[in-house]
């Protein structure tokens, strides 16, 4: 009888310690870097009830179409890439024949300035910054000083913000 009752007594400790064997070295069971036990049950799974987040960022862009004009933005997009090419997809759509990508911003506000007046060749300036009130001083500070002190106006002021994802 004794014999039998540490027979099982080892037999339901040894079944314990081999649940969890997946541990990088240095890391103890029960941390969430720990991987499932060696019964071949899959993949990585996160604990019940715990919810895991991440910060994703968004772009914004503008395109511009030097001919007509028009000028095409986006804002809230996942990638540099998506927020340009839909930049430029709204400056065709607005009768855009050569549009072109001019600026990109990320997790930031972007100000467009341009000069009040009618010039021959006008540099716009294109700033972020943290605010709208910040980006926006600064692009006219720069509109300014590139059109030899002339008046600008800010045309255009849009933000980004990054995403809370919940996983």
């Amino acid at each position: 009888m004794m014999r039998t009752t540490v027979f099982v007594v080892l037999f339901v400790f040894s079944m314990a310690s081999y649940a969890q064997t997946a541990c990088p070295q240095g890391v103890g069971p029960g941390d969430p870097r720990c991987g499932p036990g060696g019964g071949g049950g899959g993949g990585w799974d996160l604990p019940a009830g715990k919810v895991y987040t991440r910060w994703k960022a968004t772009w914004g862009a503008l395109a511009a179409d030097a001919i007509t004009g028009n000028v095409g933005t986006s804002t809230g997009q996942f990638s540099r890439r998506h927020a340009t090419r839909e930049a430029v997809a709204k400056c065709k759509s607005m009768g855009g024949s050569e549009c072109k990508f001019i600026f990109t911003y990320k997790n930031s506000c972007a100000a467009v300035a341009e000069v009040v007046e009618v010039l021959k060749s006008p540099i716009v300036a294109y700033q972020t910054g943290a605010t709208i009130e910040e980006a926006s001083k600064v692009a006219l500070e720069v509109c300014s000083s590139k059109n030899a002190g002339t008046a600008c106006q800010v045309n255009y002021t849009n933000c980004t913000a990054p995403i809370l994802i919940y996983e």
